[in-house]
């Protein structure tokens, strides 16, 4: 799972909290022992107490980009020979910017670093989302056409 940091934290019924993260989704957590132990989604001083620190994001750890994102940026299509040579080392997209690389033709491999450890092989009509602060290169398998486009 990826840690995320908690930027607000609500109580929407009785031990049951909603809490929002830097990644833009949002997380339901209950107070239900023994199940789910979050006693202190009932104390408002609590709640505000946890904002700054993190807590796990399933949405985050499936690739799932939040629906409330605006695209803010359409990248243009590159090919083997103009795809920026940063995007073949290591880097992440900075907090709250996530990316969707659109393979138009060919194949590329997406590896992720920890903490997501995944590596995909992407070909034409496939989307690879890049999840912000979420360590990851390209490699091109063959010539290639894409796009990467960035929402916020």
């Amino acid at each position: 799972m990826i840690p995320r940091r908690i930027v607000a934290v609500r109580e929407q019924s009785e031990g049951v909290g909603v809490i929002d993260l830097d990644c833009g989704h949002s997380r339901h957590v209950r107070d239900r022992p023994p199940q789910e132990s979050f006693p202190w989604i009932r104390d408002e001083d609590e709640r505000r107490a946890r904002i700054g620190t993190t807590i796990e994001c399933g949405s985050c750890d499936a690739l799932v980009r939040p629906k409330q994102m605006k695209r803010y940026r359409k990248g243009p299509s590159w090919n083997a020979t103009t795809i920026p040579a940063g995007l073949f080392k290591r880097h992440e997209l900075a907090v709250g910017v996530w990316g969707e690389l659109t393979i138009v033709s060919g194949r590329i491999r997406l590896r992720y670093f920890a903490p997501l450890e995944r590596e995909l092989e992407l070909g034409v009509g496939t989307v690879g989302t890049l999840a912000p602060e979420i360590p990851h290169e390209l490699e091109l398998l063959g010539d290639v056409l894409l796009r990467l486009d960035f929402y916020r």
